[in-house]
């Protein structure tokens, strides 16, 4: 999709363990807890790492051979990304975005670029998922049958699953949720995303659209 992905907005208090749970789970149970919040805190800094070069996919669109020509390439995705429809109401006017003039758009791509980028990414990505995220999983099965195991009454194990799932992994679900979208499009796929957004985000936007898939190398039957 063409857009930037919006900031992690968490809540703390979600992802410290309260004072009453603290006190009715045993040793062994909060061990694993300690675990599973650090298997969590590296699993998501690697996630952030993985996001940003996620976000590199337009500009990795056009060789840096060329610096003049990488330069505005890049500046002409910023533009693009930047963009934004001003139909909803929180428009004063009520009026629609003014878009952006074609002039001032240069668009330079290359897939053999793109496919090497896709190669390198595609690793980062598997690295994450194999390693960080899961032992993540991991972590988290390991303390939920812990508890499970540990002797506590079930009145107590409520008291925890409550918390567990209502607070802790629903702030694990903010970036969990967005794993499944770090897949990167194909040369095709991501030469249509902008196809679209040039459409939708510049006046006048025939002409460049047309030179835009002559130089990718896409035919548009």
């Amino acid at each position: 999709m063409f857009t930037t992905r919006q900031p992690y907005i968490f809540d703390k208090e979600n992802l410290v363990l309260p004072l009453h749970l603290r006190a009715i789970i045993p040793r062994k149970a909060y061990d694993a807890f300690s675990h599973a919040c650090q298997a969590a805190s590296e699993a998501f800094r690697a996630l952030k790492i993985v996001e940003s070069r996620h976000a590199y996919r337009f500009r990795a669109m056009c060789s840096r051979a060329n610096s003049t020509h990488y330069e505005k390439h890049v500046e002409s995705i910023r533009c693009l990304l930047d963009w934004t429809q001003n139909d909803g109401v929180y428009n004063p006017t009520l009026a629609p975005s003014p878009k952006i003039s074609a002039d001032v758009l240069h668009f330079h791509v290359d897939q053999r670029t793109y496919d090497a980028y896709v190669v390198e990414y595609a690793y980062m990505l598997e690295s994450f998922i194999s390693v960080p995220y899961r032992n993540w999983l991991k972590a988290k099965v390991t303390l939920e049958r812990t508890i499970s195991s540990s002797g506590m009454s079930e009145m107590d194990q409520c008291q925890w699953r409550r918390w567990w799932n209502s607070a802790f992994l629903a702030e694990m679900a903010k970036w969990e949720s967005r794993v499944e979208g770090l897949v990167v499009p194909s040369w095709e796929e991501i030469i249509d995303e902008v196809y679209q957004a040039i459409l939708e985000r510049v006046d006048s936007a025939k002409p460049l659209v047309d030179s835009f898939y002559v130089n990718s190398g896409i035919s548009r039957i």
